[in-house]
């Protein structure tokens, strides 16, 4: 049996409620299907065909789905570039799986994406042969999006379910982001599960896409939005202050954020009414869930807590509203799939853990990635013998077959709602030659969680603090920028039976007393 996952879309291209809005913009899902059909020959012609790689680098539109459904119908595979992306991210990028094509904005508020685009290219010497604008004003060494919207549709390849359909970016265990490769069978049946699992199918929904697309956080929300063939209010850029009209305004009813983005709804309120929301998923990975539960209560938000991932997808897991105060607004929750599986299993022995107790999160089931792109090694690595993926993720049973997520293994960090691994980010800062070494750890800055960069030196004279972060703000993502780089004459050391190790603990207690002081 063959199955494209632009099927969602199709089987809802009729009827005036089915539909994206964008400041006051209606843009009919049947609109949406028409245009990714024309998009898909436009690409085509272009010479982009069934395996090939396309990144997508768009702010939060229709366009973004349009361009996703058109390379799903072509069998094309999206790799989802974050926008908050800059040159070191997008080098790498170009230089590891090397896409046929890049599809972006011109620019974007204070953002030049072509700059970006070039300085990457530039550093790497690869530039995607195929670059589309969706601009007006578009360069003569690109296409543009518009046109291709009118080209005529054709016939297609056949695409199978297991077939490659989209690329998330996410860090591991490594200096270098890894690349989850996602499959038509993986993305359609995770997005029926959410539709279902959240309680979208009501005609009454209508939910507020404040995520972005190229997250697979807000990916996921958007793909079970359209499987469930109901309306999103689409917000280009979040700001709080405005989510919170558009809940008054449009009386939404469901939407999934981070714990930032959810204080920054509530304190942007200022009276506005909040009593249509029934649903509000929200993931807190660095912060108490207690401040999940002061707004839910100050606020009357419904909120629940979520587990999910880059390989297993978001939403993969999600609390109920009825669920007690002591778990409801914690990570983890019941899988969305009735077909997944959830173990919890001791990291050194390979026991399965007793209810309650604490081991690794283990996951089986139908949203699972397909694989590492371009990393067979890591991929044979990140599942066990019977097929369970690894999270890395420390853990513990509940009953009625829920479970609850309690910390990292490693020492990867949650950044402006990313998993970024510090590695990335001192390698960056290592470049440049005055540098002999650098440690990132995590500190709470403004109750938010931020890096802190710890460097030993190579020559004093040339170390200043305020322009290696701002080199690293032109570099990086503004999530990854350490909000302070120290120098320091050695890290502390302690012996260990395999040797010795960096105290990252002491590292992180000094870090969060210079952004205290």
């Amino acid at each position: 049996m063959t199955y494209n996952v632009s099927t969602l879309l199709d089987r809802w291209a009729t009827g005036s409620e089915h539909v994206f809005i964008l400041e006051g913009e209606r843009y009919s899902f049947a609109r949406v299907s028409e245009e990714s059909h024309a998009v898909a020959a436009g690409l085509r012609e272009l010479g982009i065909g069934k395996g090939d790689l396309v990144a997508v680098w768009l702010m939060n539109h229709p366009d973004w789905l349009t361009v996703f459904f058109a390379c799903a119908r072509l069998g094309a595979i999206v790799v989802s570039v974050n926008t908050r992306y800059r040159h070191s991210e997008l080098a790498d990028i170009y230089a590891r799986l090397k896409p046929k094509a890049l599809i972006c904005r011109r620019e974007f508020g204070s953002i030049n994406f072509l700059q970006i685009a070039d300085a990457a290219a530039t550093a790497v010497s690869y530039l995607p042969p195929i670059t589309i604008v969706a601009d007006t004003d578009t360069p003569e060494t690109a296409f543009n999006l518009d046109c291709l919207k009118q080209s005529s549709p054709r016939k297609v390849p056949t695409v199978l379910p297991d077939d490659g359909l989209v690329v998330f970016t996410t860090s591991g265990t490594t200096a270098k982001p890894k690349f989850v490769l996602h499959t038509h069978a993986s993305i359609s049946q995770h997005a029926e599960d959410v539709a279902t699992h959240f309680e979208l199918h009501d005609k009454d929904v209508i939910a507020l896409q404040a995520l972005p697309y190229c997250g697979v956080f807000g990916f996921c929300q958007a793909m079970g939005t359209i499987a469930a063939g109901r309306p999103s209010v689409v917000m280009e850029t979040f700001d709080g202050t405005v989510a919170a009209k558009l809940i008054g305004a449009h009386s939404i009813t469901h939407f999934n954020a981070t714990d930032d983005m959810l204080e920054a709804i509530v304190t942007g309120a200022s009276g506005q009414d909040l009593s249509s929301l029934r649903l509000v998923g929200a993931a807190s990975f660095n912060r108490s869930p207690a401040i999940l539960q002061n707004i839910a209560e100050k606020y009357g938000v419904p909120i629940a807590g979520l587990y999910g991932m880059s390989e297993v997808q978001a939403l993969f897991a999600r609390r109920k509203i009825r669920d007690s105060a002591a778990s409801r607004y914690r990570p983890g929750g019941r899988s969305v799939s009735t077909d997944a599986v959830v173990r919890i299993r001791d990291p050194e022995t390979g026991r399965i853990c007793a209810a309650g107790e604490t081991g690794e999160i283990e996951l089986r089931g139908p949203s699972c990635f397909s694989r590492y792109l371009g990393d067979p090694e890591a991929t044979y690595a990140a599942f066990t013998d019977d097929g369970f993926f690894r999270t890395g993720d420390l853990g513990s049973a509940e009953r009625e077959g829920a479970f609850t997520f309690d910390a990292r293994m490693g020492d990867a960090l949650r950044l402006g709602g990313f998993l970024v691994d510090p590695n990335e980010i001192s390698s960056f800062i290592e470049t440049f030659e005055e540098i002999e070494a650098c440690i990132v750890v995590g500190v709470e800055a403004r109750g938010r969680p931020r890096a802190a960069a710890f460097v030993t030196l190579s020559d004093l004279q040339k170390f200043n603090s305020a322009d290696l972060i701002q080199a690293c703000s032109l570099y990086l993502a503004p999530y990854k920028v350490p909000i302070l780089i120290h120098a320091v004459d050695a890290f502390p050391m302690a012996e260990g039976a395999n040797g010795n190790k960096v105290q990252l603990g002491e590292l992180r207690s000094f870090a969060q007393e210079l952004v205290e002081n």
